[in-house]
């Protein structure tokens, strides 16, 4: 069980009316991990503020003062005062390792996420090599609104092409580049990650600001040093924008339809040329992003969200065929970018869904009973390791290879003993699939030899 406790910023607005509000919220969430997954428990939000756009919240905002009074975390909010009992029980040392690996993958995808979002929004010719240093080697990064540079050298060389090589001791303006809301998966091994990550960007200068919105695809290896890095970086952009802080998100004009399908390309595509061009991917992945194929879409209209893993809780595939999984360019278009090539595992999409239920045929004694045992990956996911079916007098195995697509069929024992039995069926995991488990309940009637299943 675990519970998360925070603030909801709220950016809410109405293109057609021309108003736009701001809402914070507290939010409390518990959460149960039920056969390996994470799901909500019980949800709680409760306003605290809603002021219009233009006002702000110095003044109260417009709703009546909040009589929430948020608590801190602890153990007393699930009414008791004594710590949770732990149930988890010893593995052999290398498991144990690797479970602890993994823990770190999480820390260290955030943590290079968070130093990348840094660097750039101070970015000039003395931080390029900074923001470059970062990024693995054989890395790979996007350069918005133009394309993808291979090599940490190649990804440098594009930044003082743009920037020059020079501090800036001052500047006339800032573009904060925040990435809240990070969606990390972990390898098997903890040697390598994905995140996807939000982009809140508030930018302004002497005169102006904005504020707008994206979406960072990453994805970050451990290397021979032990330090985490950037292996690629795609940034889609913008989902939205506004295009002064007076007007701000609700007061932007829907684009003429006349205007030209794509802006002029920016400086760089002709100075430094990339290894990969947006417009040079085929298929839909970069369709109505400004640089990419086709008219861009430009807020209030709404673009296709991309994402790079399936529903955390049911394994569905996003739809509308938004889904691409891995390094973006990789997927499709340069495979030998890919960090397998390399001695990295790709992490997970999503879960591994485990199913057990009883096969045709149960309730004969003739035929015994059987139980069969499906582990459902992503799509294109080949399904590898071992499935084992557990219980107080059952213990089967089976390794699952290629060509058994996914499935196994064990017969139980047949000198059972009459009355309930829980059995577990787990799947080991493999280098690209998270381990899974399911249970089912199964009732004997009589002594050995009867077989019905519930």
């Amino acid at each position: 069980m675990a519970d998360a406790r925070g603030i909801e910023i709220g950016l809410v607005g109405d293109q057609e009316k021309g108003t736009a509000s701001w809402r914070f919220s507290f939010f409390q969430n518990s959460f149960v991990r039920r056969n390996g997954i994470w799901q909500f428990l019980n949800v709680t939000i409760a306003p605290l503020v809603v002021a219009n756009y233009s006002d702000g919240w110095g003044h109260g905002g417009v709703m009546p003062a909040s009589t929430v009074d948020p608590v801190l975390l602890d153990y007393t909010t699930r009414g008791t005062n004594k710590p949770i009992a732990q149930t988890a029980t010893a593995d052999s040392l290398e498991e144990l390792s690797r479970r602890l690996s993994r823990s770190y993958g999480y820390e260290g995808a955030e943590s290079i996420s968070n130093a990348y979002g840094f660097y750039i929004d101070f970015i000039d010719g003395a931080a390029c090599s900074l923001m470059a240093a970062i990024h693995h080697p054989y890395a790979n990064k996007e350069s918005p609104f133009a394309g993808f540079y291979h090599t940490r050298q190649r990804v440098l060389e594009a930044c003082t092409q743009a920037y020059g090589t020079s501090a800036r001791p001052t500047r006339s303006a800032i573009s904060f580049h925040w990435r809240p809301q990070p969606v990390i998966h972990v390898s098997q091994d903890g040697r390598s990650a994905s995140l996807r990550a939000r982009l809140l960007q508030p930018a302004t200068d002497k005169t102006a600001g904005t504020i707008r919105g994206g979406m960072y695809h990453d994805q970050m290896v451990l290397d021979e040093n032990g330090s985490w890095k950037l292996w690629s970086l795609t940034i889609d952009e913008f989902y939205w924008t506004m295009n002064s802080w007076k007007e701000g998100w609700g007061g932007v004009e829907v684009r003429d339809k006349d205007a030209p399908d794509q802006p002029p390309p920016r400086d760089l595509v002709r100075q430094y040329p990339p290894d990969l061009w947006l417009n040079e991917m085929e298929g839909e992945r970069e369709v109505g992003f400004m640089g990419g194929r086709e008219r861009y879409i430009s807020w209030p209209e709404i673009q296709r969200m991309w994402f790079g893993y399936r529903n955390p809780v049911s394994g569905g595939v996003p739809e509308n065929g938004s889904y691409w999984p891995g390094c973006v360019p990789c997927y499709q278009h340069k495979p030998e970018w890919g960090m397998t090539k390399h001695g990295w595992q790709e992490p997970p999409t999503g879960p591994t869904l485990v199913r057990a239920m009883f096969a045709p045929g149960n309730g004969s004694s003739d035929d015994g009973t059987f139980i069969s045992v499906s582990v459902t990956p992503g799509p294109g996911e080949v399904v590898e390791g071992v499935v084992r079916l557990v219980g107080e007098q059952v213990e089967l195995e089976y390794v699952l290879t290629e060509k058994d697509e996914g499935r196994v069929t064990f017969e139980l024992p047949r000198n059972l003993s009459g009355g309930f039995h829980l059995l577990e069926a787990t799947f080991s995991g493999s280098n690209r699939l998270k381990p899974g488990r399911d249970t089912i309940d199964l009732t004997l009637p009589g002594g050995p030899g009867s077989r019905l299943g519930d």
